[in-house]
């Protein structure tokens, strides 16, 4: 199965009060993520990162490395987001299987774009999208499913919740 989300703002402290996260520290954060992934993402499953796994910070790829050692998911893969400013290679060394700009994935005959920044998506209406970039401003806008992970409760998207979402057809806001 695959699964997608983005936006965990590792080691951004002003992320808990911008986002009104419901965490008192960001080890906090941090660990309700890992539980999250770990409850429904197995070893034979994908997760899908897309953008902005931690902020900018002095030890940010030991930070990294040793979150994702914390995931039971067997396949990793990365689609950089405007937060995320290592190498590739240094991504990969963290415990990344690929590293990516954008990504098209398709399931049960639907493809989509991976994106951090769903700005493009407004030029190819007729592609479907999953972005990260705007937190918890929605859920899914026209031909965009948001899968930032304070929009899910801190929980990865599985391909079948998005394709449910694109295909319900609402625009799901979340002010």
């Amino acid at each position: 199965m695959k699964y997608f989300t983005s936006d965990w703002h590792l080691g951004h402290k002003d992320i808990l009060y911008a986002d009104e996260r419901p965490f008192q520290s960001l080890f906090d954060m941090k660990q309700i993520i890992s539980q999250n992934i770990n409850n429904c993402v197995s070893e034979y499953d994908i997760l899908y990162v897309i953008g902005d796994v931690a902020y900018r910070t002095n030890n940010q790829k030991e930070m990294i490395a040793e979150f994702l050692n914390t995931l039971n998911v067997g396949r990793k893969i990365l689609i950089m987001g405007n937060h995320d400013q290592m190498t590739f290679d240094d991504y990969i060394d963290c415990g990344f299987e690929s590293v990516h700009s954008s990504l098209e994935v398709t399931e049960e005959n639907v493809s989509y774009i991976l994106r951090h920044d769903p700005s493009a998506a407004g030029c190819f209406r007729s592609l479907n999208w999953i972005c990260g970039h705007v937190h918890r401003s929605y859920i899914k806008c026209n031909n965009v499913v948001n899968v930032g992970c304070c929009a899910w409760n801190y929980k990865p998207v599985s391909m079948t919740e998005i394709n449910n979402t694109i295909r319900n057809g609402e625009m799901l806001i979340n002010v």
